[in-house]
């Protein structure tokens, strides 16, 4: 096991590509609760971290999730 095994990378992935479409900025709290999960897990989170991971990330991510699905869509439409 290396010293990365813990970390997330779907995770990552997801979190850079709300920041980067705007949906949370760096630095934020919610940023920093999303790094926390990467690194640690949800289950690792405080009541206070966990109140603005469902309220400020769950739903950001829910919310890309669904805009990628119909690009990916459009995207495989026939012509």
């Amino acid at each position: 096991m290396g010293w990365n095994d813990h970390i997330n990378m779907d995770l990552t992935d997801a979190v850079q590509d709300l920041v980067d479409e705007g949906y949370i900025e760096n630095p934020s709290k919610e940023y920093g609760v999303a790094q926390h999960v990467i690194h640690h897990g949800e289950d690792s989170l405080t009541p206070k971290q966990r109140v603005v991971w469902e309220k400020g990330v769950v739903p950001a991510l829910k919310k890309r999730g669904e805009e990628l699905k119909v690009l990916d869509r459009t995207r495989n439409a026939p012509d």
